[in-house]
């Protein structure tokens, strides 16, 4: 029965990283505490380390209270990306959707977010939008869309091995 699915309590549940990430104009900790109200300061430095960008932080003049600027101007794309991996993730979700997250970035602050995403993989359920293999490479199920169908799904080795849209997406034929 849909009337007794409570949404705001399973929207508490997810995290969603889009491509294009906004943090808000104030603090590391603002965002953070913006992100999760009852977060501790070790639960912000332990969504911080998930995702690889605690050292960062800590290296900075004033850590957590560092401004970012309007929208992260003051960080990198990358430093942005990551935190807000960490804002996704300081909610402490079963569920994380990725939207595109790592389509504008170098492939080294993709790596470091894919690795990061590689240890939490058994701790939630990770779902990707993505149109790079690198992040496609390691997903236990892959589902290929076309015209809002699914249109081919298996893991990477299959679908490679099956030679068909997954395959020319992937080489960049399409």
């Amino acid at each position: 029965n849909q009337s007794n699915i409570d949404l705001q309590s399973y929207l508490d549940r997810v995290g969603y990283v889009q491509q294009d990430s906004v943090l808000l104009d104030g603090s590391i900790r603002e965002n953070l505490l913006w992100a999760n109200p009852i977060a501790t300061e070790g639960d912000m430095w332990e969504s911080l380390k998930l995702v690889s960008i605690d050292k960062f932080v800590k290296s900075l003049p004033n850590k957590l209270d560092n401004l970012v600027g309007d929208r992260g101007v003051s960080i990198s794309g990358g430093q942005k990306q990551r935190i807000a991996l960490a804002l996704a993730l300081i909610r402490n979700p079963d569920i994380l959707i990725l939207d595109e997250a790592t389509s504008s970035l170098d492939y080294e602050s993709e790596k470091i977010i894919r690795n990061s995403l590689e240890s939490l993989s058994h701790k939630l359920t990770i779902i990707s939008v993505t149109h790079r293999p690198s992040m496609a490479e390691h997903s236990d199920m892959i589902y290929v869309f076309d015209k809002g169908s699914v249109v081919e799904s298996g893991n990477y080795k299959s679908l490679i091995e099956k030679k068909g849209i997954f395959l020319n997406l992937m080489s960049g034929d399409s």
